[in-house]
């Protein structure tokens, strides 16, 4: 090829680059938007930004639950019982309903905008407890009365009187504070971003 041609080429080249770069650069921008609404999903937004705001929870952290519970299949029940998006037992559920003087029917628990009012509810009640949200999120999963015995035991505190993750005793819930955790980090740059 001839140098001239060359120039023509790489011109041409220069100038499609300026004018569709802009247009590349948001098609890849919307792709990873996209991925993120694919991985971290922001369904039942209406739900859990009320229920967050009623409760004084982190809605990103409502949604870092429902996301490693459900992953915001509302009408799921687990091996153990646990239903609905935020994973709500039939005795906690009653006993939040109880607690709260809301007539309820069992199978509210599937209810999306029930569900998760009653589990922001008990996480808050968990954080109260607890006073500390990792343990709330522990408690969440393992239970009250596991995560208080957890407590009393010097050989999974550390100095600071917190549970080793690394050291609970159930794998589970190990895997569970680790995952919750991650997704909670996530949304909370997610929702910043949304506000921006």
């Amino acid at each position: 090829m001839k140098k001239a041609t060359i120039i023509i080429v790489v011109a041409i080249l220069l100038v499609a680059v300026l004018i569709f770069g802009g247009q590349i650069m948001r098609l890849f921008r919307n792709i990873g938007d996209e991925v993120v609404q694919i991985r971290h999903p922001l369904y039942y937004k209406e739900y859990v930004m009320a229920a967050a705001e009623r409760h004084d929870v982190d809605p990103a952290l409502v949604f870092a639950v429902v996301l490693t519970e459900s992953s915001f299949r509302y009408a799921i029940i687990s091996p153990a019982g646990a239903g609905g998006l935020m994973q709500i037992m039939p005795a906690t559920f009653e006993w939040i309903a109880n607690n709260r003087r809301i007539e309820h029917n069992p199978d509210d628990v599937f209810v999306p905008r029930v569900n998760i009012d009653f589990g922001t509810f008990y996480l808050r009640r968990l954080y109260n407890h607890f006073g500390d949200w990792e343990h709330a999120i522990i408690a969440y999963n393992a239970g009250m009365g596991n995560v208080g015995r957890w407590l009393q035991d010097p050989e999974l505190v550390d100095e600071y009187g917190r549970i080793i993750h690394e050291l609970i005793p159930f794998g589970e819930t190990r895997n569970y504070i680790g995952r919750v955790n991650r997704a909670w980090e996530r949304y909370r740059e997610i929702l910043a971003e949304a506000n921006e």
